[in-house]
């Protein structure tokens, strides 16, 4: 479409000067149509890349948005669980004694951890394990 514009502009404008002013330009314009066409064209191109990387860009951030909702609902999910059993080993703790989930007594299962890490020789590395365990 652009190039017919261009043609026909420079057909006009070679007819009009021709017979107003008898100079024969059809090799100055077409020169400097050519010269435009080029100009429009890369213009076109540049355009299209940047359009193309922007276009990159917001998929790789809906992505990156995406995936950042989920970590967030999978977080909020765990902490929504560890506050429920915490309650409920709350309400188990006044209640008189501390039963896991099992129905097994939390002291019972923490003395045989210990014993276990005693016997392996992981005092050290039970230790976090053992004081999670009784903050419950």
């Amino acid at each position: 479409m652009i190039v017919g514009l261009s043609v026909s502009n420079v057909s006009r404008a070679h007819y009009l000067m021709r017979v107003h002013h008898k100079i024969d330009m059809l090799f100055i314009l077409a020169c400097y149509h050519v010269f435009y066409l080029a100009m429009f064209g890369a213009v076109s191109l540049v355009k299209n890349h940047v359009l193309r990387q922007q276009w990159l860009l917001r998929l790789q951030l809906q992505s990156t948005t995406d995936a950042r909702i989920e970590q967030l609902a999978r977080e909020k999910e765990r902490l929504d669980y560890e506050r429920a059993f915490a309650i409920k080993g709350k309400h188990d703790l006044e209640e008189g004694g501390r039963l896991s989930p099992q129905g097994v007594r939390l002291e019972e299962k923490i003395n045989v951890l210990h014993t276990s890490c005693a016997a392996t020789g992981l005092e050290y590395a039970c230790q976090s394990v053992m004081s999670d365990c009784t903050s419950y």
